[in-house]
């Protein structure tokens, strides 16, 4: 008996563990990740949309890593998109992130402060990287 494609394919996916993995972080409240998974731009755009939490496996790389990632071939819509998901204040992960640090009866006057600098770097970025646009 011949199975088509898509019905094996769809099988794999219930039995494959990484399959599941991403299945269950799509509406997780907390992901634990490796800092390469959480940069793939394929990956992060559907597993880590939702997140009001992350927790970065081997973070000391990050860093590194993004500048490997993104380079000089991150695209003005990818910088612009990752600091649309940082968010600020008024929405976002950053948003969330203080209501959390609040709610645990942790210090919230840094993130003033990285308000303003992902405000900048946006800013920047709009500047530097944007199409340019003909009236």
């Amino acid at each position: 008996m011949h199975m088509p494609f898509t019905s094996k394919k769809r099988r794999f996916k219930e039995y494959c563990f990484y399959e599941r993995a991403k299945k269950r972080a799509r509406t997780a409240d907390l992901i634990l990740t490796n800092h390469r998974l959480l940069l793939s731009q394929t990956e992060a755009s559907s597993i880590f949309q939702h997140a009001d939490v992350y927790v970065i496996d081997e973070a000391h790389q990050f860093e590194k890593t993004a500048n490997e990632t993104l380079g000089d071939s991150a695209s003005y819509i990818q910088l612009h998109a990752k600091l649309t998901q940082l968010g600020s204040l008024q929405g976002g992960l950053l948003k969330k992130l203080k209501k959390r640090f609040h709610h645990a009866g942790l210090q919230t006057d840094t993130f003033i402060e990285m308000d303003e600098y992902l405000n900048q770097l946006q800013m920047k970025v709009t500047l530097s990287l944007a199409p340019s646009i003909h009236l």
